[in-house]
C-alpha cells in the first residue's frame, strides 16, 4: 500500500515562507552592510533609459529561463505522459 505524504498547499506555502526567512534576514543584513543603507531601488530607475531597458529585458528574459527550467524538470521526472504539461 502506498502512503500519501502529499501536504495541503497552505502548509506548502507556510513552510516556505519559514525556510526563506533565515536567508532573507542573511542577505538583508550583508546588503545593509555592504551598501551602507543606500537606495538602490531609487538609483535603478535613476539609470539612464537604454540601461534601465536592459535590465528589464534581462528580468524578462530570466524569468523566461526559469520557467523553462521548471518544465523541463517536471517534464523529465513526470511518470505521465511526456505530454501531459503543456503550455496553454
Amino acid at each position: 500500500m502506498k502512503k500519501d505524504f502529499s501536504v495541503s498547499m497552505v502548509k506548502a506555502n507556510l513552510y516556505a515562507v519559514i525556510a526563506a526567512l533565515p536567508f532573507i534576514v542573511i542577505l538583508l543584513g550583508l546588503d545593509i552592510y555592504i551598501w551602507k543603507g543606500r537606495n538602490l531601488i531609487s538609483e535603478l530607475f535613476s539609470l539612464e533609459p537604454q540601461y534601465f531597458s536592459l535590465f528589464i529585458l534581462s528580468i524578462f528574459i530570466g524569468i523566461i529561463i526559469h520557467e523553462l527550467i521548471h518544465g523541463i524538470t517536471w517534464q523529465f521526472f513526470s511518470k505521465k505522459n511526456r505530454t501531459y504539461a503543456k503550455a496553454t
